[in-house]
């Protein structure tokens, strides 16, 4: 309740300063800004909701929600888990867009609003889509989750749901291999957050 507390005063405040404060020669800008202070607030409500857990252990970091925790009916945990995280991708992008926008202006192009607002919503679909695909819950990240996190918790595999990368998993010869699925989607979530490091 911290966390929301202070993200919607914060943010309310800068919301004050940006329509009453600043200068109407900002234009669209100004827009822009509201804009990601709102996103920022639905963000701190998404992370109430969810109640997220952050678990790292070995060559995984995951980002968990259980049952016992969240605000919200158990069949949508999965869901609440996804946008959560993708959450952080739109994140990502609104700060690349601050940046772009302002270059673009210095540089004398103009850009409707509307295509501004469609950037990160672009952005969050895709990275939602990569990694629901790629850094799903499998049975091998079951059973170190049953070992490392679950053991201290009156918690099953039933009761969280997950998303994050497990680099190495061990199969039933006890011999670690490098997880193929979690590679190539972290990989394609580095080249969405270079794409955008080299939009500014």
């Amino acid at each position: 309740y911290v966390r929301l507390l202070l993200a919607f005063s914060i943010n309310t405040f800068l919301i004050h300063l940006i329509v009453h404060k600043s200068s109407k020669k900002l234009g669209v800008y100004r827009y822009l800004m509201i804009y990601i202070s709102l996103f920022e607030m639905l963000y701190s409500i998404l992370d109430l909701i969810a109640a997220p857990d952050f678990h790292s252990y070995d060559s995984m970091f995951l980002v968990i929600t259980s049952s016992d925790k969240i605000l919200a009916p158990k069949w949508f945990q999965k869901v609440l888990t996804t946008l959560l995280c993708s959450r952080f991708g739109v994140s990502m992008t609104m700060f690349g867009i601050h940046f772009v926008y302002r270059f673009l202006v210095v540089s004398g192009y103009e850009m409707t609003f509307a295509i501004w607002l469609v950037f990160p919503v672009f952005y969050g679909v895709v990275w939602a889509a990569v990694i629901s695909v790629t850094l799903s819950p499998n049975k091998y990240t079951d059973q170190v989750l049953i070992n490392s996190y679950l053991i201290h918790r009156n918690l099953s595999t039933t009761d969280i749901s997950y998303l994050g990368p497990n680099y190495w998993i061990t199969i039933n010869n006890g011999n670690p291999i490098l997880n193929l699925s979690c590679f190539v989607g972290m990989s394609l979530i580095t080249l969405i957050l270079q794409c955008l490091y080299l939009q500014h």
